[in-house]
């Protein structure tokens, strides 16, 4: 599969009327900006069924949820108009249809409730099992390591493709960056013809918590080279190591991830931190709204955490056990929203203290479920972070381990 991704460059139209994002809770905002780009997808024409339908049809999320035509990658809830939200690293949609000429789908991209970030996304898109080749243009305050994406601000509409032969396509459509730099939602879908059925589940559903080495943030990047560090250009969650793990374990993936993020002790104060907000169905779109596991629930959980953590951890002995107590009651919250059968398994980064793989260490021993993989870190990338071809290097050692952890899982090749 290329490793290309597409932009999308903006339009700003100055509207006399006010926009009001209702979906993440802002005020209104008198600039609206509706860009839209093209890419022409390399297709496989198959058979044409005569009895469908080709006419245009625009339909919402919500609606094709509930005919069982789209499946929804990370964790999700129906929002106003019967878009979804679409706010986790790599989250996103997938759907076939029977359809021809163009296909289109609508994205709105707001900035966190918490102010945190900027109002700007990138989305990875297949069409036919293809990533889209498209013409970048350079802008201000882009990394020339940056090499391809979309770039969506406010609302856009996003051309998947246009000029289809008749007859069954896919798509995917996924979020590369984290919560922390914007919060999204599709809003439509519009083909010309019908979709199909839902595409089906894999047999085995991971998910991943963890802090901005499962984000893949800075994966663009280059260390020591500061531009854009802080903002969403230099990362691509969908060349992170958990969804790439998950691609070649032939699983699919919930990534709950945030740079900064520790189970107590983070770069921000405690209540951002993943034992306070693993709860909530997005912290950073809402403070009350708890998350509800799906009917469809995670056989293997992987937790990255700690790193954040880690200088805190040994400077008190209150410190060391207040993360205990922290992890203990996350992995308890995973347990309860799961069952008893779930796995766990804590990567744990091979440069932690003594004291903090002390702790993890002791709460290993008291869980059946839970098993520890010591990780290597990697630094190649932006801010220290690991590049994309480390996050490939990373993924290979996780997916190893866990044929070799879950054989009942995940067979050996």
């Amino acid at each position: 599969m290329k490793n290309i991704r597409f932009l999308l460059c903006l339009l700003v139209v100055v509207c006399a009327s006010m926009l009001v994002f209702t979906a993440c809770g802002q005020g209104a905002d008198t600039t609206a900006e509706t860009p839209a780009v093209t890419t022409t997808a390399t297709t496989t024409t198959v058979a044409t069924t005569t009895s469908i339908d080709y006419s245009e049809k625009t339909l919402t999320p919500a609606a094709a949820i509930a005919e069982d035509q789209l499946k929804v990658y990370g964790r999700y809830v129906e929002l106003e108009g019967e878009a979804i939200s679409c706010d986790f690293t790599a989250c996103g949609i997938e759907f076939s249809a029977y359809c021809r000429g163009d296909v289109a789908v609508e994205i709105q991209v707001q900035q966190p409730v918490t102010g945190q970030g900027a109002t700007f996304g990138f989305f990875t898109i297949w069409v036919d099992g293809e990533r889209m080749d498209v013409e970048l243009r350079k802008d201000s305050g882009r990394p020339t390591a940056y090499t391809s994406g979309v770039r969506v601000v406010r609302t856009a509409t996003v051309n998947l493709a246009t000029g289809l032969e008749e007859g069954l396509h896919t798509f995917k459509i996924l979020k590369q960056n984290n919560p922390r730099n914007c919060i999204a939602q599709i809003n439509w879908i519009k083909l010309e013809g019908e979709m199909a059925a839902r595409p089906a589940d894999r047999d085995v559903l991971i998910e991943f918590i963890g802090d901005s080495l499962t984000a893949a943030y800075g994966n663009l990047g280059t260390n020591g080279v500061s531009t854009d560090n802080g903002s969403a250009n230099i990362e691509d969650g969908t060349l992170s190591y958990a969804y790439l793990a998950a691609e070649q374990l032939g699983a699919d993936w919930s990534i709950i991830a945030r740079p900064g993020i520790g189970v107590i002790f983070g770069t921000d104060a405690n209540e951002f931190q993943m034992s306070n907000i693993y709860k909530l169905q997005c912290f950073w779109r809402s403070k009350t709204v708890l998350y509800e596991p799906a009917e469809r629930k995670p056989q293997l959980v992987v937790m990255y955490l700690g790193t954040n953590d880690n200088s805190k951890v040994g400077q008190s002995t209150a410190n060391k056990e207040l993360f205990d107590e922290k992890y203990r009651s996350l992995i308890d919250e995973v347990i309860a929203n799961y069952g008893e059968d779930v796995e766990i398994l804590l990567l744990e980064n091979k440069a932690l203290s003594a004291t903090t793989k002390g702790v993890i260490a002791s709460i290993k021993g008291d869980y059946e479920q839970v098993k520890v993989l010591p990780f290597t870190r990697h630094t190649s990338g932006a801010g220290s972070h690991a590049s994309v071809a480390e996050c490939q290097t990373e993924a290979n050692e996780l997916e190893a381990a866990i044929r070799t952890l879950y054989p009942e899982l995940f067979p050996a090749k």
